[in-house]
């Protein structure tokens, strides 16, 4: 299973959260995930 396939079936499982505001990747995108 490659990483995009895994990102389709968190997806249809409604596992994945997408982020759309724009985030510090040094300080807040550790706190999302």
């Amino acid at each position: 299973m490659d990483l995009r396939e895994f990102i389709s079936k968190c997806e249809a499982a409604g596992k994945l959260k997408r982020v759309k505001k724009e985030v510090d990747w040094n300080l807040e995108l550790s706190h999302i995930s």
